[in-house]
């Protein structure tokens, strides 16, 4: 959902369209004249920002994510995209359009947080674990598996292709291929 705004300072006249009102939090019945207040509700250290941002005349464009407590007390995650017009330092226009990202920034947090925890077990793993791409071809492996193949150059296994291992069946290869697990024992000489 993308909601749009104008305001005019000279004119003191601000206008935000329905989905503007509803993404702010701002109610239908809402009288909001001034754009300090519209934007009462980020978080002080990010208003000082956005503020100095939309008052400096060496910016057209401004693109900001800026963080909103809502009535209810929750966070918000809002990207604002605002287009202004300056007569020489006097600022006559401000344009722009609001999104809530909330959901998009708390799942590239949430794939942040997953991979700080399978790097933690991949590198802290007492097991042996060796990454290949779609193709096979090698592409990361964990120091135990360098203790298991007594290999510590890792440059040597870039040459290797799983799939063109013949102690690999092609049974197992198929698998493989098609994603689904296998479990084998293999001698291995590197």
């Amino acid at each position: 959902r993308l909601g749009y705004f104008e305001y005019e300072p000279l004119n003191n006249k601000i206008f935000h369209s329905p989905e503007a009102r509803s993404i702010s939090d701002l109610g239908d019945n809402d009288d909001i004249a001034d754009l300090g207040k519209s934007f009462h509700h980020i978080l002080p250290e990010d208003y000082e920002i956005l503020i100095k941002n939309i008052n400096d005349p060496n910016q057209q464009r401004i693109n900001c994510v800026v963080r909103v407590l809502s009535p209810l007390s929750q966070l918000k995650v809002l990207q604002l995209v605002i287009d202004k017009a300056f007569d020489g330092k006097l600022l006559i226009s401000v344009k722009g359009t609001i999104q809530d990202i909330t959901e998009r920034v708390k799942a590239q947090e949430a794939i942040k947080e997953s991979e700080i925890r399978f790097r933690s077990i991949f590198e802290g793993s007492p097991v042996g674990i060796v990454i290949f791409d779609s193709e096979g071809k090698f592409v990361q492996c964990n120091n135990a598996f360098n203790c298991m193949i007594n290999i510590y150059d890792t440059n040597s296994l870039a040459e290797y292709n799983l799939f063109d291992d013949k102690n690999i069946t092609s049974q197992y290869k198929e698998q493989i291929r098609q994603l689904k697990p296998v479990a084998f024992d293999s001698l291995a000489n590197y």
